[in-house]
């Protein structure tokens, strides 16, 4: 599945618009998204709660994910899976 689609994210008084892409992996999934030029992964835990988890090749140096949207990212893909 190499098409994407876009999350609306409650974030700060506002909404933004997420681009994610569902990546199969045996019997689970993750969902990559892409957060402010940085490629971040959400895999489901053991409690179906979304955990956030930066690829091993990826160089956040220069602009590292903020994490209160990382959070709300994932409770906005929690809401939209239940």
């Amino acid at each position: 599945m190499d098409e994407g689609f876009e999350i609306s994210v409650p974030y700060k008084n506002g909404a933004i618009l997420v681009p994610v892409k569902l990546l199969p992996q045996g019997f689970s999934y993750k969902i990559e998204a892409l957060v402010n030029g940085t490629v971040v992964w959400f895999e489901p835990d053991e409690e179906r709660n979304f955990r956030a988890v930066l690829p091993p090749e990826s160089d956040t140096t220069a602009n590292p994910p903020d994490a209160a949207l990382l959070q709300a990212i994932a409770t906005a893909l929690e809401e939209a899976l239940r």
